[in-house]
């Protein structure tokens, strides 16, 4: 799983439909919530580190997994250095392994975020719960800095 995630982040053209996917997703994750990722850029010096990486998404999941959420993580690891691509992907991998294996693998998260009018709504239900734990995460972020 690591090794899409890092094409997933590195946003590599690919023609693995799991790669795609979680692409658009986060391309439209990104889109949606433009002002929280600026203002989260714009609290953190405009750098995230791995470090800092790593503490918002284990805060991201925390209390609970779903792809809305690891959808948010990648999103998230998007801002990283480009050389610290393969370190954030295992990461991910390490983070999410054990749910996404319980939940059908990856190829769930490719029919879970299929484009359909009820997948939409999906989407929506599961970044709703994912923007209250990030904004909860930009929070603790902003205090601690």
């Amino acid at each position: 799983m690591a090794a899409v995630y890092e094409l997933v982040i590195s946003n590599a053209v690919s023609s693995d439909e799991r790669v795609v996917t979680f692409q658009r997703v986060i391309s439209k994750v990104k889109v949606e919530n433009e002002a929280m990722f600026k203002n989260m850029m714009k609290r953190l010096n405009d750098k995230l580190t791995v470090d800092e990486f790593e503490s918002i998404a284990r805060k991201i999941v925390a209390d609970q997994h779903n792809w809305g959420r690891i959808a948010m993580i990648l999103a998230v690891a998007t801002f990283v250095d480009r050389e610290q691509t393969k370190i954030v992907a295992n990461i991910i991998d390490e983070m999410t392994r054990a749910w996404i294996n319980a939940n059908g693998g990856l190829t769930d998260a490719v029919s879970f975020f299929r484009e359909t009018q009820s997948v939409e709504k999906k989407i929506w239900k599961g970044l709703a719960w994912t923007i209250a734990g990030l904004g909860a995460t930009a929070a603790i972020v902003y205090i601690s800095k």
